[in-house]
């Protein structure tokens, strides 16, 4: 299992910690970083999608339920989101 963080991550290494390689000053990445960066991005992707929505809707800024049920909640909404619904 591995942890995906985006380039504004600034922390301890980890083998289990997954970042995208910034660009070094005055130079170029190799294509082989910049593919890979794509693909940790489009990984990324429906997560940070889902988390948008949840924000846009205010779901949970009402919710009145049971604390520890949030996360089944939002994985409700999250699945509704991914189908389209």
């Amino acid at each position: 299992m591995y942890l995906y963080a985006d380039k504004g991550y600034v922390g301890g290494e980890s083998d289990l910690l997954l970042v995208p390689r910034k660009k070094p000053a005055n130079s170029e990445l190799p294509d082989d970083i910049k593919e890979s960066n794509r693909v940790l991005a489009a990984t990324r992707a429906p997560g940070e999608r889902g988390f948008a929505v949840l924000k846009n809707w205010r779901v949970f800024s009402r919710f009145r339920g049971c604390p520890r049920r949030v996360g089944e909640f939002a994985q409700a909404v999250f699945i509704l989101e991914q189908e389209g619904i």
